[in-house]
């Protein structure tokens, strides 16, 4: 994620937020997961999904 930023991109990571909550200091983010809070994505628009998940 910090190297996509230091290229001039927004970067909005998608996660529980269990675990390293404070990593990443200053950027929007959205809490839930991935099986029951996809709702929570409606209406945003994005040049690029990583799914980085096991």
């Amino acid at each position: 994620m910090e190297a996509a930023r230091e290229h001039g991109h927004d970067v909005t990571p998608f996660n529980r937020g269990l675990t390293n909550s404070s990593l990443f200091p200053g950027l929007r983010r959205l809490r839930g997961e991935r099986a029951r809070d996809a709702s929570l994505l409606a209406g945003e628009a994005f040049d690029m999904v990583v799914d980085a998940a096991g």
